[in-house]
């Protein structure tokens, strides 16, 4: 569950990698849990941007890279998380493992053999911080880091 009291959010563990500075970029429709995500992806040491829409979303990787990607599942628009997804997987492929989702709302969308089939992790809202710093670090690291 997502803390409401600054003094209550954990501290996170720092991104381990000298000379290099990654950039996540997250794409959430509800403000708050965008703000307090880019917030924390910061005091672990990354570059982020934060974007509402799938639409931005792909409008931001077709101009600029990223070494993580966060994104809602469920968002309004003509582009969704998955449709996300799948843009990356066909328009920069070496980013496809180092696509998180962050989603409170998977209710009718059966999803199950979409995860199954991509290996995409999930990290289901609300979450503990602590556990969206441990998802961070597992991406980044099956996703490997630039070189």
């Amino acid at each position: 569950m997502l803390e409401k009291s600054h003094e209550s959010i954990p501290q996170p563990l720092p991104i381990s990698a000298p000379a290099l500075r990654l950039r996540a970029l997250v794409v959430d429709d509800e403000e708050m849990l965008l703000r307090l995500q880019i917030s924390y992806l910061k005091k672990m040491g990354l570059e982020v941007e934060g974007v509402a829409t799938g639409e931005e979303g792909l409008r931001y990787l077709q101009d600029h890279d990223a070494d993580i990607i966060i994104s809602d599942v469920r968002m309004p628009g003509p582009v969704d998380g998955v449709q996300l997804y799948q843009w990356v997987r066909e328009n920069k492929p070496e980013l496809v493992r180092r696509f998180l989702f962050a989603s409170g709302d998977l209710v009718g969308l059966n999803l199950d053999e979409f995860f199954l089939n991509t290996g995409a992790m999930c990290l289901q809202k609300p979450f503990k911080l602590d556990d969206y710093a441990r998802a961070i670090h597992q991406v980044l690291k099956s996703g490997g880091t630039p070189e």
